[in-house]
C-alpha cells in the first residue's frame, strides 16, 4: 500500500524521485522555499514524499537523517498516511506549522539546494546512495556506517546543544567507523582514523604541533578532557610539547570532516565540492559558471 508523509524543513522547489520514494514540492520560488524551510523556530509544511514503502520499519525515522544532514537542521516528517487528499492537497491535509522547540542550526545546508544547480541534482543523488547504504545491513554491519551517520545527524537535532554530547557522538561514531574499516581492535583510536581518512584522500595527520587542526590527536585529546576530567579544553602531547585546545575552537572541523567522511563513505560527489574545506571554511572549491547562473536564478525569481 503507498502512503504520504507530509515534509516539514526541508528545501526543495522541484519534484524528484530518490529511494524509491516521490517528494513533490509546496514552494517552486526559491527565496520562498529557503525562507519558510530554515525557519529557525518553527518546522513549516514544505512538501510531501510519498511511496510502496513509507511504512516499513525504519524509513521513516532514516529519512528524517537524512533530510536534516542535507540541511544541518532538524528536518520531520509526519506519520505516513493513505489518505489521497494529503498527496492530492497537502495543505488542507497536513498542519501548516509544527513547533517542537528551537531549531539549533549546524552550520548551513552542506548540500546545495535544487534551484543553484538544477542538472546537478546533488540531493538527489545524495538521499538515494544514503538511504541505499543505510538500508544495507551488511554494509553497516562491517562498517557501522548506520552508528556513524545517525549520531553525525542527532549532533544539531538535540533539542539544547551540549558540547561535550556533541564531541561524544562526532568522535565515537567516528571511532567506531575507523575501527571498523581498519579492522583496528587497539587502544590507540588516532591510527585507525588517520588510516581510514587518508584512504578517504584527506589531508591528516597522528600529530603535528604546527597544525592542530589537521592531527587526529587534537580531537583525541579534546574528548578526553570532556569525557575524563569533565573540561572544555583538552591538552595535548607533541614532541614533548604540550598545548591547550578550546573545543569550541575546533569544534567546526570535526564536524565537517564528519560529514564529509559519510559523504565519501558513500561515494558521493558534486561538481564544485572542496574536500578541504574543514580547514579552510569553504564548502565550494569550484563554483564555475554558478555564480552567474545563481544570479540569473534570483533575478527571474525576484
Amino acid at each position: 500500500m503507498t502512503t504520504t508523509c507530509g515534509i516539514f524543513g526541508f528545501e526543495f522547489t522541484q519534484p524528484f524521485t530518490a529511494a524509491g520514494l516521490t517528494f513533490t514540492p509546496l514552494y517552486s520560488h526559491p527565496p520562498v522555499a529557503t525562507q519558510v524551510a530554515r525557519d529557525p523556530d518553527a518546522h513549516h509544511l514544505t512538501g510531501t514524499v510519498h511511496g510502496l514503502n513509507l511504512a516499513a520499519d525504519q524509513v521513516i525515522y532514516r529519512l528524517e537523517a537524512v533530510l536534516s544532514f542535507i540541511e544541518h537542521l532538524d528536518v520531520r516528517l509526519s506519520e505516513p498516511t493513505a489518505d489521497e487528499a494529503a498527496l492530492t492537497d497537502p495543505r488542507s491535509h497536513f498542519d501548516q506549522v509544527q513547533r517542537h522547540g528551537r531549531r539549533h542550526n549546524g552550520g548551513g545546508a552542506v548540500i546545495n539546494p535544487d534551484w543553484f544547480a538544477p542538472h546537478q541534482r546533488a540531493r538527489h543523488d545524495f538521499i538515494q546512495r544514503a538511504m541505499d547504504r543505510l538500508a544495507d545491513d551488511a554494509f553497516c554491519e562491517a562498517t557501522k556506517f548506520r552508528l556513524l551517520f545517525i549520531k553525525a545527524s542527532e549532533t544539531f537535532r538535540q533539542r539544547q546543544p551540549f558540547m561535550e554530547v556533541t564531541y561524544f557522538l562526532l568522535y565515537s561514531g567516528l571511532e567506531a567507523y575507523a575501527r571498523k574499516v581498519q579492522n583496528h581492535v587497539g587502544s590507540n583510536a588516532v591510527k585507525p582514523i588517520v588510516a581510514m581518512l587518508k584512504a578517504h584522500g584527506f589531508d591528516v595527520c597522528a600529530h603535528d604541533q604546527k597544525n592542530h587542526a589537521r592531527s587526529m590527536t587534537t580531537y583525541w585529546g579534546i574528548r578526553n578532557a570532556i569525557f575524563h576530567n569533565g573540561e572544555l579544553a583538552g591538552t595535548v602531547r607533541v614532541d614533548n610539547v604540550h598545548a591547550t585546545l578550546p573545543s569550541e575552537e575546533y569544534l567546526y572541523h570535526l564536524q565537517m570532516l564528519v560529514c564529509l567522511t559519510i559523504m565519501k563513505a558513500i561515494g558521493f560527489e558534486d561538481a564544485h565540492r572542496n574536500w578541504d574545506c574543514w580547514i579552510d571554511y569553504k564548502p565550494h572549491g569550484n563554483l564555475g559558471q554558478f555564480p552567474s547562473e545563481l544570479e540569473a536564478l534570483l533575478a527571474a525569481h525576484g
